[in-house]
């Protein structure tokens, strides 16, 4: 790999990678990425960018990217971009406009089913935006800004994810459960641990995007929700990863914030016929994560 403090990107990259974390090592290390040529647009160290093949990938500073002169061209470009916007939401327009002259294939932007806010039945893609939350209103954000700059310029898709879990550095509530279990201490919980969400596996959320990254697709613009399907309680939860682990967990219960979305779970059927695709459920996804997390 090769690692830029310049501008100096000239080139044609096979995928573009913006972002960093979890998602992204875990998407350079799987086939064909790891054996075409990268692109990585990051702040931050990707550890898994390191075991690409040879020379294949060239990491590159948010402000290099932008700042950049050089002639390149992107092939496919995927935006797992969430930390971008925190702080910087106009280096991230500034970013994307950017890319939108230079990707000629199609473009990925991974988005959350958070966008939606609350809803009693599950949740297809034709459900109206209505986040409640900060978090939800970004991703809103996110999601139009890429869209006006892509549209009619090449291929979109939008894929709005479910609450995701098994890697040991989210900071997600099963994470906060195995660690009050192994502490002897509590965890808070809401409405008596009512809220229900759609739990998806981290290793099915990037077998669905290792397929759908590279899937030839004629439209030009396309929306999916990445999910189980399936609603799981808070309370459900920690009660399985009590029987699973043999650990108690004693549950606080406190008021649930305004802006805290009650049930929120997204109807899995588009992308079912779009790949072959068979997401996990919660207990079996936590199983694996389970055996894994106590033989490390």
């Amino acid at each position: 790999m090769r690692k830029l403090d310049d501008a100096s990107i000239a080139g044609k990259y096979n995928y573009c990678f913006i972002g960093s974390g979890v998602m992204l090592n875990r998407l350079l290390v799987e086939a064909p990425f790891n054996r075409s040529r990268c692109l990585i647009i990051s702040d931050q160290h990707n550890g898994a960018s390191y075991s690409l093949e040879g020379n294949s990938a060239t990491i590159v500073s948010r402000l290099g990217a932008i700042s950049s002169l050089a002639e390149f061209e992107i092939e496919t470009l995927v935006v797992l971009a969430k930390t971008h916007l925190w702080k910087h939401p106009e280096e991230f327009e500034a970013l994307i406009h950017k890319m939108s002259t230079k990707v000629r294939k199609k473009v990925i932007h991974i988005s959350s089913g958070s966008v939606y806010g609350e809803a009693i039945a599950n949740i297809d893609e034709s459900f109206s935006l209505k986040p409640i939350t900060p978090y939800g209103l970004r991703k809103v954000f996110e999601e139009k800004c890429v869209v006006k700059s892509f549209l009619g310029v090449t291929a979109v898709q939008v894929l709005r994810v479910s609450n995701v879990f098994g890697d040991s550095l989210f900071q997600d509530f099963t994470n906060y459960c195995l660690k009050a279990a192994l502490d002897r201490s509590s965890v808070k919980v809401y409405s008596n641990g009512d809220i229900e969400r759609d739990y998806l596996y981290v290793n099915c959320l990037v077998e669905a995007l290792s397929q759908l990254i590279v899937l030839d697709s004629t439209e030009e613009y396309i929306i999916l929700n990445l999910s189980t399907g399936i609603g799981t309680s808070i309370t459900e939860m920690i009660n399985f990863i009590s029987e699973e682990t043999g650990l108690n967990i004693d549950k606080v219960n406190h008021s649930r914030p305004h802006d805290l979305v009650k049930r929120s779970v997204l109807d899995n059927s588009a992308v079912l016929k779009t790949i072959p695709w068979k997401p996990l459920n919660f207990e079996t996804g936590m199983k694996h994560y389970l055996e894994g997390f106590f033989r490390d």
